[in-house]
């Protein structure tokens, strides 16, 4: 049985981060670990900033079950999070920030200039998707080249904190890059 409490903070996390602009109506997904070898993850197609408790399925880490294909289409990714980041992670959350797939074309990483992005993260990796779940396992977070901000924590309070942190930095990298400060 799922906490509601947990339930809160999937739900408030999938509004902040619809509401700040970092998902659109179905894009982003969320996943919390749910004991050893269990997840609660995004349905495929519901809308980040309105989740409701069955807009949520569980489903099993270590196995592909018929039920994945009601999961979110990067439950491969979370799944692999998990798993080769061991009980590291409770919590992994995935956003569309526009700033991400801009800047894909033009970076490999970025190292954050702002001094609270500096606090959490060393580097931005850009990296193909079939390099998150690595890249998100080793560094806690990553962006998928063309695609948007993948980010793992303990809780899901972390992986927001993370996303936010990743989002803001994409956006001030931007800036720099327009205004010529950052060269590509």
């Amino acid at each position: 049985m799922v906490k509601s409490d947990l339930y809160k903070d999937i739900f408030l996390a999938g509004k902040v981060l619809f509401e700040r602009g970092l998902v659109d109506v179905r894009s982003g997904n969320v996943s919390v670990r749910l004991g050893k070898d269990k997840m609660l993850i995004k349905r495929t197609g519901e809308n980040m900033g309105m989740l409701r408790k069955n807009s949520l399925i569980v489903l099993p880490i270590s196995k592909k079950t018929p039920k994945d294909k009601f999961a979110s289409s990067d439950l491969d990714i979370h799944r692999k999070i998990y798993i080769l980041g061991g009980d590291k992670f409770g919590a992994v959350l995935h956003s569309h920030p526009p700033e991400a797939v801009v800047l894909s074309y033009v970076f490999e990483s970025i190292s954050p200039t702002d001094y609270e992005s500096k606090l959490y993260v060393d580097k931005i990796n850009f990296v193909e998707y079939n390099d998150v779940a690595q890249f998100v396992s080793k560094y806690k977070v990553c962006v998928a080249k063309f695609h948007g901000i993948f980010c793992a924590g303990k809780s899901i309070q972390e992986a927001l904190l993370l996303n936010l942190v990743v989002s803001n930095s994409l956006k001030i990298a931007l800036y720099e890059f327009m205004i010529g400060i950052r060269k590509g």
